[in-house]
C-alpha cells in the first residue's frame, strides 16, 4: 500500500504544483515525499522512473496520432527531453526522501530499549506552593476580608 501511495505521490504531484518558480522544485518535493514514504532509496528510485516513462510513452503516442509523423515525432522528442529533465529532480528527491526513511528507522530501532529492560514511569515533582507573603505598608488593609465559609 505504502508503494503504490509513494507512487501515486510522485506521479500526481509534479502534476499539481507547476506554478512554483523554479524548474524541478516540483519533481524535487514529490520525490523526496514519495522517497520517504518508499522507505528505501532503491524503491525510491524505480519508483520515481515509472512516471516519466509513462508520460513518455502518453505523449508519443498522442504526439504519433496527430496524422503527421515529422511534428508527432517532434512533440515526442520535446516532452521527452522536457520529461527528462524534470524527473531527475524527482529521481534526487526519490533517492534523498528514502535515506532519510531508512535513517530515520535505524535511528528509531537504536533508540528502543531492549525487550526485558524494566519500564520506569517517571512521576511529576509536586511543585511547592508559593509561601503566603505578609501585606506591605502600601496595599490597602482596610477592605473587609472575604466571607468564611460554614
Amino acid at each position: 500500500m505504502r508503494t503504490f501511495l509513494a507512487l501515486l505521490v510522485m506521479f500526481a504531484l509534479p502534476l499539481l504544483m507547476p506554478v512554483l518558480p523554479i524548474p524541478g522544485l516540483p519533481g524535487l518535493l514529490a520525490g523526496g515525499l514519495g522517497g520517504y514514504l518508499a522507505g528505501r532509496p532503491g524503491r525510491a528510485a524505480l519508483l520515481a522512473l515509472l512516471p516519466p516513462i509513462v508520460l513518455a510513452v502518453l505523449v508519443a503516442g498522442l504526439g504519433f496520432g496527430v496524422g503527421l509523423p515529422l511534428l508527432g515525432s517532434a512533440i515526442a522528442g520535446i516532452a521527452l527531453i522536457w520529461l527528462l529533465a524534470e524527473h531527475a529532480a524527482l529521481l534526487l528527491g526519490a533517492v534523498i526522501g528514502g535515506a532519510v526513511a531508512v535513517r530515520n528507522r535505524d535511528r528509531a530501532r537504536a533508540e528502543e530499549p531492549p525487550p526485558n529492560a524494566p519500564i520506569s514511569v517517571a512521576r511529576p515533582t509536586d511543585a511547592a506552593l508559593p509561601a503566603r507573603r505578609a501585606p506591605s505598608t502600601l496595599e490597602r488593609t482596610d477592605r473587609p476580608s472575604p466571607p468564611e465559609m460554614l
